[in-house]
């Protein structure tokens, strides 16, 4: 699935077969901070392959994935898009960020009522198609993280969208880079 990583929107992954949701699962060797998920989206190009809902979940594993938008059971829905389609990730209070409340103390712009995504999985579940298309086109996917800049107290996060953290997605048969895709 070089297509969707490629940089290129004239290229685009589509996804094969009736099995239905098709879905994007990207792994992180470690656990990262995720802000955005951005996918470019071109329904003039793509027509009935064009994503119309999706969901975004994230986890450790496959067996602990939990809405990636809050609020709880929150389906993302594109009317005809053409270009970059932006979904703000958000998660309740992470138990495991001992130092969450003394960054937003620190830094009076973030954001408090939206907490970033923490996880080593996250997964994009293409739930349906314009036009009750079968199967479909995502010509990009970008994954952002917080800016993050020095300051004499340690590194802060910034509220900006950010550096690009992950920008790989591969087929299932490419397991050895720990990503992997819907078999359909």
């Amino acid at each position: 699935v070089e297509q969707i990583r490629d940089g290129s929107i004239d290229s685009y992954w589509q996804s094969d077969g009736t099995k239905q949701p098709h879905w994007i699962q990207v792994h992180f060797a470690r656990r990262v901070a995720i802000s955005h998920v951005c996918l470019y989206l071109d329904y003039t190009l793509d027509e009935s392959y064009t994503p119309k809902k999706i969901w975004v979940d994230h986890g450790m594993t496959n067996q602990d994935l939990q809405a990636a938008v809050y609020p709880h059971n929150t389906e993302i829905e594109f009317q005809e898009p053409a270009g970059w389609c932006i979904v703000p990730l958000s998660s309740p209070p992470d138990p495991l960020d001992e130092c969450q409340a003394d960054l937003e103390n620190e830094n009076s712009n973030m954001e408090s009522s939206r907490q970033l995504v923490r996880t080593h999985m996250l997964r994009i579940s293409i739930l349906s198609m314009h036009q009750n298309g079968r199967d479909t086109h995502v010509r990009q996917v970008e994954l952002y993280g917080p800016r993050m800049v020095n300051d004499m107290k340690g590194v802060l996060p910034q509220p900006a969208i950010g550096v690009l953290q992950h920008r790989g997605v591969l087929e299932n048969r490419e397991m050895d880079d720990n990503v992997e895709e819907d078999e359909d």
